[in-house]
């Protein structure tokens, strides 16, 4: 519905609509030409969150500063922290997990498993790596905590092709905001239930 409303304002099409994009709609690095703007993108970024916080949603979320990673994970590849850091968050966040889970992962983060029938394993394996790990530690926590295999389902998709990292990334803007000292977007999302922690490594 934002999106539309942003389309038919003026914003372009080639201009991924995401809370960074929004804010900063009038920086010029961010290319956006106000001049055929119809509407204020920072009054949608808040009605977005206000839309959001009425959602039935509960988020985790690890705060993660790289240059605080001590020798154990900076001799690791980027890959093999981000499932590291994924398996904590998804430990951190336990008790909000339910069997059958589908995770989506963004497809900018990991490279996209293609849906094809034979998986060239050399080019593939940072995929393959982080769905065996991750399966393997969620089944571990569930068997251990409540006694059950869970059914994962893991795949990895565009942020513009899938709602629910849309506003994945919103929560995540906001959490970034808030500890670079200004909270108000975090704020407008007061009745989401939340888990937060900062890493120690």
């Amino acid at each position: 519905m934002h999106n539309k409303h942003l389309w038919d304002n003026g914003w372009p099409k080639n201009k991924e609509i995401k809370a960074t994009n929004l804010y900063n709609y009038k920086k010029p690095e961010y290319g956006i030409d106000k001049s055929k703007l119809k509407t204020n993108p920072r009054y949608d970024l808040q009605n977005i969150y206000k839309e959001i916080n009425k959602l039935d949603l509960k988020a985790g979320f690890l705060i993660h500063v790289p240059s605080n990673q001590g020798s154990a994970l900076k001799c690791l590849h980027k890959e093999k922290i981000y499932n590291y850091l994924s398996k904590a968050l998804y430990t951190e966040c336990f008790s909000f997990l339910k069997d059958p889970i589908n995770i989506f992962v963004d497809q900018r983060n990991i490279t996209l498993v293609r849906k094809q029938k034979n998986v060239k394993l050399n080019l593939q394996r940072l995929n393959l790596d982080y769905i065996g790990y991750i399966r393997n530690e969620i089944s571990f926590l569930f068997g251990q905590k409540r006694g059950i295999d869970p059914t994962i389902e893991i795949s990895f998709e565009k942020s513009e092709q899938n709602k629910g990292i849309q506003i994945a990334d919103y929560l995540i803007w906001a959490v970034r905001k808030k500890y670079e000292g200004n909270s108000y977007w975090y704020d407008l999302l007061g009745r989401i239930a939340k888990i937060e922690k900062k890493d120690n490594f």
